[in-house]
């Protein structure tokens, strides 16, 4: 395999046409199409109408003359062929970041018993950040749990730690297991009173004291927003 072969077969390419239909600079190979793709020729002008005519001219009526309001079923339909679907399966709405917002809301609000979000830690940074900032918004009852991917199937267990006992116990409401025996998945516990020994999967053991609140994070992680914390004596 030479230049001349390689040229060759770019001669006969039949995907070679499509190069004429984007502006690309002279003597540029871009590859970047997953992020941000060349500017194909007809959007300028495309954009443009839009602006000026459909915008500019139309204002509001553009809804229904230029079919804005049946534009993210169009859209859906095209995007269908690419992936499989069939047409009236797909609707393109919002952002990537927006949709993914709104669908680990719903899931949650489907399973309200699951309170973790598993994640493949090689996921694209801006994914995790939402899944963080809907955990934040959840007071503290549900958690991220990222993996690598060759472990994601031994992270779906999202117990974390096991409540040993829990003498005198009186708890407050969070939807977190109380019963001595159970699995505890990251999320906050709320002791009035009483006492709670709770043993992390990692080995650890901690002693909660109330009044308290205690949160689980992960098999290795755990704090203490208010009370008292100590560690069994050996």
């Amino acid at each position: 395999m030479d230049r001349k072969a390689c040229a060759e077969l770019d001669r006969q390419d039949p995907l070679a046409q499509w190069r004429d239909h984007f502006a690309c600079p002279d003597g540029v190979v871009y590859l970047d199409g997953n992020s941000l793709g060349a500017l194909p020729k007809a959007t300028a002008e495309r954009l443009d109408h839009v602006v000026r005519e459909e915008w500019g001219t139309g204002l509001i009526r553009s809804w229904n003359t230029a079919h804005w309001i049946d534009a993210p079923s169009r859209i859906g339909d095209k995007i269908a062929r690419l992936i499989g679907a069939e047409p009236g399966e797909v609707v393109a709405t919002d952002s990537t970041s927006v949709n993914l917002f709104k669908l680990l809301a719903a899931a949650i609000k489907l399973h309200p018993d699951r309170r973790v979000i598993l994640t493949e830690a090689q996921n694209f940074p801006t994914d995790l950040y939402i899944a963080e900032g809907l955990v934040d918004l959840l007071d503290g009852a549900h958690a991220v749990r990222v993996a690598e991917r060759a472990d994601l199937e031994q992270a779906l267990d999202d117990s974390v730690a096991v409540l040993l006992q829990a003498p005198g116990a009186e708890w407050g409401e969070t939807g977190m297991p109380t019963r001595p025996g159970a699995p505890l998945p990251p999320g906050r516990l709320h002791l009035k009173s009483g006492s709670a020994y709770i043993q992390f999967y990692s080995g650890a053991t901690v002693i909660l004291e109330g009044p308290a609140d205690f949160r689980l994070v992960s098999r290795t992680e755990g704090y203490c927003a208010r009370g008292k914390l100590r560690f069994p004596q050996f």
